[in-house]
């Protein structure tokens, strides 16, 4: 009932139309007068019943990801569609990868790396219409002009949801397969949902927010995003590096006892909003695995900046 696609699809053709349409060909190809075949009428007939078939499978496809957000009394559409989807693939991971090390870049430097991306700092639950705690799984995904292809940033199965216990609180981060590269815009596709007491699912978060780095504050190097939707105000806090270098962290209790209860990640200049890479909160990293399991271990740093770390810990008893 919400679209009407019956009239995009060609009739039926008899065999008078059939016959009309090989003499129009045929005349296509004898007469050297006319134009080229590719743009006589009965070619840019067919292209244009091709346009209008693409058509139809594109309304097909946002049909399928096309539902009612109670939150806006609204149909919206709750997955990425800025073209035409008929033959692309939603779900198919990036195929890049993240790029070689620094020692293996020739000089110049600034010539052989993108000239800007994004740091995900925080994925944050702002409100909640069945209030808290709530247990969250599901999957939010990034998007950018290199491909348009799946990034993930969090991702959990039902039966691995995170605890929210809080308005604020974070969702634990995953690493992206790469860079994020904001060449004009980012779009994050949220399709999170809760796990309630006795064991129902419900949809939490759905839809697609953007980044729009010309939006940026002229003094800022961070904005948030939010996407109000279903059962949920969900904030997405990104940082804009330019000319970025990608660290790789990793950290190791070399001697003696003590456990790691939380491990943050910031650059110069920009200590405001720095990245969890870890927060046990109560529960430290065990000192037996001597190696502190980090969330997240890459993090994208300015060119000419430090990569600032904050570590805290406490000494066993």
């Amino acid at each position: 009932n919400i679209f009407n696609i019956k009239s995009v699809f060609a009739p039926e053709l008899d065999e008078e139309t059939i016959a009309k349409r090989l003499q129009d060909s045929t005349t296509c190809s004898s007469d050297k007068e006319e134009l080229p075949c590719s743009e006589t009428p009965c070619s840019m007939q067919e292209l244009e019943l091709e346009e209008k078939a693409l058509h139809a499978l594109d309304i097909v496809r946002c049909q399928e990801f096309t539902g009612y957000d109670p939150k806006v009394n609204a149909y919206t559409r709750t997955r990425f569609d800025i073209f035409n989807l008929a033959f692309f693939d939603l779900d198919k991971e990036s195929d890049f990868c993240r790029g070689p090390r620094l020692n293996m870049i020739p000089s110049p430097i600034r010539d052989s790396i993108v000239g800007s991306c994004v740091n995900v700092i925080t994925l944050k639950v702002k409100e909640s219409e069945v209030g808290f705690p709530i247990k969250v799984f599901g999957t939010v995904v990034a998007r950018d002009q290199v491909d348009y292809r799946c990034v993930y940033l969090f991702r959990r199965e039902r039966g691995d949801p995170q605890l929210i216990t809080s308005a604020d609180g974070k969702l634990t981060l995953m690493d992206p397969c790469r860079g994020l590269v904001p060449e004009d815009r980012i779009y994050f596709e949220m399709d999170l949902k809760i796990v309630r007491d006795g064991g129902e699912v419900e949809d939490f978060s759905k839809g697609v927010i953007v980044f729009n780095r010309a939006r940026l504050p002229n003094d800022k190097q961070t904005m948030g995003v939010s996407l109000n939707s279903y059962l949920s105000r969900v904030e997405v806090r990104c940082a804009y590096v330019v000319y970025p270098i990608e660290a790789t962290i990793e950290v190791n209790i070399l001697k003696g006892p003590c456990s790691v209860s939380r491990v943050i990640a910031a650059t110069t200049k920009n200590y405001e909003y720095s990245m969890d890479l870890y927060n046990g909160g109560e529960a430290a990293a065990e000192v037996e695995a001597r190696t502190v399991p980090l969330s997240r271990r890459v993090v994208a740093v300015p060119l000419g900046r430090k990569l600032v770390m904050f570590i805290k810990m406490s000494p066993q008893l």
